[in-house]
């Protein structure tokens, strides 16, 4: 059967049509489960039916740099309706990516583009197998409607279809419409389809927070139709292509709260808590040295619980479980998959049920998933955006490491491993020490024998974690230790919000189910349940602003039995200390310096950022006020200065403040620890230190951020010994931190040129 009528016979099947209104009356208003059983088979048919109608585009002439989303609307004269912000002017040519993996040409016809009015059409030559959808009126849609977008969030990506998503009206405006689906660049153009698979809008902008965006309407396109495909351009400009690579990377609008007719409306919350009441003795917060970190999922009844192994760690003795009574306990770490990004714990808890999985095969598009959390919150659902498994090898937060190396391996370039021919400046690779002419050997204990074998091992790597490189120069092995950091041109896609800050190792899982649900990274860890209460993944993953990812049942459930009987005969991981885990501050005379790219990373909004041409960068984004950044040392007995390198935009005036500490060995015994077996806490030094503007706002930044040095407060070590050294708590969401020097007391000599002379603010 020809694609086009199979997609026809599904839309005038699956989702029958109502004249009476572009919404459907009998599911704006759920009362019951049975309601959201209706509209997930809405949902499923509406994905099958439209999902072909769906490409990218990508303007050739800018150079490929930008990718937007469209709907083909007529298959016979070769027209696709996206956003006018999409495209600089008519005439323009552009790459097609459709459905089915072919690349086709196209030419930028007309374009509107003024404020909420924002829409434009490319033209191509049509082709065989092209489906195309039906405009749908858009003036009756009103609060509460259910709304489903598509688009190739953050661009093209090959073997991923268009992404769909769910939301509802939420607001309404001249020749716009406000939704609570999560949208961000590269969906600016997509279709936004009504249940009956009429396309009724275009992904138009997106708010700060990936709850709410906006889409110009069906109708106000069809009014400007004649225009657009004479190829005028109206709304008064047209686009430079400064402004385009903005829009491309994630239009900004200001948006009102989400109304109570959107998706986290009481009376949903009230059904979707239908699903998840069942299993609130099945899931667990854990925190680790006292701060929550993730959730866990209980999968016996004797205490065996499995969480997120990125975010619990190796390093802290104090891993600790909340249970669902309200109890915090001890927990142990009895296996690791790295693979999975998982980890057992081990409890000693009563009342703990053990989540019941589904046995149903991988979900399609549409599927309602419900996010059971450690207490009632029935707020926390989605959709499934995409048939089958998505393998994320590539994502905006995979590991980067900042080498070229020569294609080949060891018989092209006639040794072992692969030559690199650049490190980036400030790179971690860079950091590490890594240079042109290393050949590197292994990554993390694989062999690398060919050029791709680098991005390949790397790419499971999420920002601030390890890798260990082993590489050869001039006949020497060498070990070097680094901390990946994510691609730095990602960095603009925005993937953490204030609310939802993504995960910072989200991809190299394999195969990932990829849902809707805002969930900030926090809660992964926790399982995804299917409408009839059944557990079909646990949420592993949020790497982006749009997305969730969870790993199947079907991927995890064969492992089980192997974990359990680790947990229950003892097993046991051992902790490995900060000083044997982390790369050491590196040591010159009599200062110790903490390089940021070696931090160790407590937040998820932190991370490392370099400009290629300045060593060292810095570490930004303090939006979790419990954040902070560490390094390790071994330190003989003696007094230590500390200094720490920060920058802040503002007038001479401003000023932020930062806490700057230390922790000193943990000792046993006595009424320090919890017993002769359990570790005390460390003695905790801290000092508050206060940072002047460094940078005026109207200064033009050409690299980095202006830094300036400032005194942090002395340590003093009593007995020879690894001691952490750390900087948290900041004033300023827009503090970045840089190096942090100590320097014993008795050292001639000053921490760094142009040192403010500032003291600690106590």
């Amino acid at each position: 059967m020809q694609p086009a009528l199979l997609a026809a016979l599904i839309l005038s099947t699956a989702v029958p049509a109502r004249d009476a209104r572009a919404g459907d009356p009998d599911l704006r208003t759920p009362e019951r489960l049975q309601d959201l059983r209706v509209l997930e088979e809405r949902l499923k048919a509406l994905s099958q039916a439209v999902r072909p109608t769906q490409v990218a585009i990508k303007v050739t002439e800018l150079g490929g740099g930008g990718s937007c989303s469209g709907t083909i609307i007529d298959a016979q004269e070769g027209w696709i309706l996206t956003a006018g912000h999409c495209f600089e002017k008519p005439g323009q040519a552009v790459a097609i990516e459709l459905p089915d993996g072919r690349t086709i040409p196209g030419t930028t016809a007309g374009l509107h583009c003024e404020g909420n009015k924002d829409c434009g059409l490319v033209r191509f030559d049509p082709v065989e197998g092209i489906v195309a959808a039906r405009l749908g009126p858009s003036a009756r849609l009103t609060a509460g409607d259910w709304l489903a977008p598509f688009g190739h969030t953050h661009g093209f990506m090959k073997d991923r279809a268009a992404v769909m998503r769910i939301g509802r009206v939420v607001h309404q405006r001249e020749h716009a419409v406000d939704l609570d689906a999560p949208m961000s660049g590269g969906d600016s153009g997509g279709g936004v389809f009504d249940l009956q698979g009429r396309l009724v809008g275009i992904v138009s902008t997106t708010s700060g927070e990936p709850t709410l965006g906006s889409m110009c309407t069906s109708d106000f396109a069809s009014s400007r139709m004649a225009d657009l495909k004479a190829g005028t351009v109206t709304g008064g400009r047209t686009m430079d292509p400064a402004k385009l690579q903005e829009m491309w990377a994630g239009e900004r609008g200001e948006f009102e709260p989400t109304a109570e007719a959107g998706r986290g409306a009481p009376a949903l919350r009230e059904i979707t808590g239908e699903v998840t009441t069942p299993w609130l003795q099945s899931v667990c917060q854990v925190l680790v040295d006292h701060r929550p970190v993730c959730l866990a999922t209980v999968i016996d009844a004797s205490g065996v619980l499995l969480a997120k192994d990125s975010d619990v760690g190796r390093s802290s003795e104090a891993v600790e479980v909340t249970l669902p009574v309200g109890t915090t306990v001890r927990a142990r770490r009895v296996a690791r998959d790295r693979d999975l990004d998982l980890v057992v714990l081990k409890v000693d808890g009563e009342d703990l049920v053990p989540i019941e999985w589904s046995d149903a095969a991988v979900p399609t598009s549409g599927t309602i998933v419900v996010s059971a959390s450690s207490q009632w919150n029935g707020e926390s659902w989605g959709i499934t955006g995409l048939d089958g498994l998505r393998e994320n090898t590539v994502d905006g937060l995979s590991g980067f490491l900042g080498i070229r190396v020569e294609p080949g391996g060891p018989d092209g370039q006639g040794g072992q491993g692969v030559k690199v021919i650049e490190s980036t400046i400030g790179s971690p690779a860079w950091v590490a020490g890594l240079r042109a002419g290393d050949r590197v050997l292994r990554l993390a204990g694989q062999a690398v024998t060919k050029q791709g074998d680098i991005g390949r091992i790397v790419r499971a790597y999420g920002g601030g974690e390890l890798l260990l490189i082993e590489i050869d120069r001039d006949g020497s092995p060498m070990s070097l230790l680094t901390r990946v950091t994510v691609r730095p041109d990602d960095r603009r896609i925005a993937q953490s919000t204030a609310l939802f800050p993504a995960s910072r190792r989200a991809s190299g899982f394999g195969g990932v189910l990829q849902h809707d649900t805002p969930l900030p990274c926090m809660r992964m860890g926790g399982p995804i349940l299917g409408l009839d209460g059944r557990a079909i993944g646990i949420n592993i993953a949020r790497p982006d602003r749009t997305a969730t990812y969870a790993l199947p049942a079907s991927r995890v459930k064969p492992l089980i039995e192997g974990w359990i009987d680790a947990a229950t005969s003892g097993t046991t991981l051992p902790t490995v200390a900060p000083i044997d885990l982390w790369p050491p501050m590196q040591r010159s005379g009599a200062r110790w310096i903490g390089h940021p790219a070696l931090a160790e990373l407590e937040g998820s909004s932190l991370v490392y950022a370099f400009d290629q041409q300045v060593d060292p960068g810095v570490i930004e984004g303090w939006t979790d006020p419990l954040a902070r950044c560490a390094w390790v040392a071994e330190l003989d007995p003696g007094a230590y200065d500390v200094f720490i390198e920060a920058g802040l935009v503002g007038e001479a005036e401003r000023s932020a403040t930062i806490d700057v500490g230390h922790d000193l060995p943990r000792t046993r015994g006595g009424d320090q620890g919890d017993g002769p077996d359990e570790p005390a806490d460390r003695a905790e030094r801290s000092t508050r230190v206060r940072i002047a503007a460094t940078q005026p706002p109207d200064e033009r930044v050409t690299g980095r951020m202006k830094l300036a040095t400032f005194p942090a407060g002395r340590i003093e070590v009593g007995t020879r010994g690894p001691v952490v050294v750390w900087a948290g708590r900041p004033g300023a969401p827009d503090l970045v931190i840089g190096r942090l020097t100590l320097r014993a007391v008795d050292a001639a000599g000053d921490p760094g040129e142009d040192a403010p002379k500032a003291a600690p603010d106590e």
